[in-house]
């Protein structure tokens, strides 16, 4: 508990560095940041504010702050999810195509004298953008601001206008992450019949190989990492999403994908460890390959989980059978999906 700057009581400082305003009478929570005024020291929140608006480097100050903030946010995921090897050069072109478009067409704006070396604001924004890759390749300690991620994710209909951006200068590596590669029914019944065979090892690639094959040909998804350590334990795929459709960011920007080729049922431990890697990265949606599916007390603790906002959504071998055309693969998904929510509906209709 601290004291208020401007003399109106105290405040209490919770997690992620919040202000929640205790004095009687005061104004309700307006999501305020601790600060240099708070506590007489820069704050992360203080740093993060001069790395992250332009008027320190530009000296142009957009308005309502707000609404370029959030179109900022989705411009970082967008450059963080392609595939270019970003220098500071590189990202100050598209970063000037970006304030352009955001002066021209979205936000009024206000011209100051800049005070910070733009050498200095891409040297910052390169190691922030890396630091993003990293959390969505699911790299062990790399961590983002939930705030940022949820934005992404709410305001995932700018990434069209972000993509139209970036294709002037990368026109190739926006055609590729927008790619689906090529079905071969009788390619993907192979590796279904090979995830028979072999050790115990090989089964288990091969369906994970099996389970990539599927995502790698669901537009708006791109296979960003494999076999991968969170919080000592391992998961085999991971995605992110780069859709532009509503349908695909019900799953969210980062998925994660759990592989288990076994002769039995996934059971309850499974998707409870599913679901303390899924709040450990703060995740949406996760995609269990289960060949034989799950037990009943495993769904019941799906249906747990979902009621939480966090989606396990469990994919069989008869599933994969069905599929006879590449638009199967993303029918499927979301039909899983809409199976999940209907679970919740009638959980919630039980209830009253």
């Amino acid at each position: 508990m601290l004291p208020e700057n401007d003399g109106d009581g105290y405040f209490l400082l919770v997690e992620g560095g919040k202000k929640v305003r205790l004095a009687a009478g005061s104004a309700a929570y307006r999501n305020e940041q601790i600060g240099v005024r708070d506590i007489n020291i820069f704050s992360i929140n203080d740093l993060n504010i001069i790395e992250n608006n332009p008027i320190y480097s530009y000296g142009i100050y957009f308005q309502p702050y707000e609404i370029f903030e959030d179109w900022q946010k989705v411009f970082q995921y967008a450059i963080a999810v392609l595939d270019v090897e970003w220098t500071p050069d590189t990202l100050q072109k598209v970063y000037e195509l970006f304030l352009d478009f955001m002066k021209n067409q979205i936000c009024e704006f206000v011209e100051t004298p800049a005070i910070l070396e733009k050498e200095i604001f891409f040297k910052t924004f390169l190691k922030t953008i890396n630091k993003k890759r990293e959390y969505l390749c699911c790299k062990e300690d790399a961590i983002v601001s939930s705030d940022w991620f949820k934005t992404v994710e709410n305001r995932f209909v700018y990434l069209n206008n972000i993509y139209t951006l970036l294709e002037r200068n990368y026109p190739k590596e926006i055609r590729e992450m927008n790619h689906t590669k090529t079905f071969e029914l009788s390619d993907f019944r192979g590796l279904l019949d090979a995830s028979e065979a072999g050790t115990a090892y090989q089964k288990g690639m091969i369906w994970e190989e099996t389970a990539a094959y599927m995502l790698e040909r669901i537009e708006g998804l791109k296979i960003n990492g494999r076999r991968l350590r969170v919080d000592r334990q391992e998961i085999d795929l991971c995605c992110v999403n780069v859709s532009v459709k509503e349908e695909l960011w019900k799953l969210g920007a980062l998925i994660l994908v759990e592989c288990k080729n076994w002769s039995s049922k996934a059971d309850v431990s499974v998707i409870r460890s599913i679901g303390q890697i899924m709040y450990m990265k703060g995740t949406t949606a996760t995609l269990l390959f289960s060949k034989q599916g799950v037990t009943s007390e495993a769904k019941d603790e799906i249906l747990q989980l979902a009621l939480k906002g966090e989606y396990v959504l469990c994919i069989t071998k008869s599933d994969l059978l069905a599929v006879r055309e590449k638009e199967d693969f993303n029918k499927l998904l979301l039909r899983k999906w809409c199976e999940v929510e209907e679970r919740i509906a009638d959980d919630v209709r039980l209830l009253g």
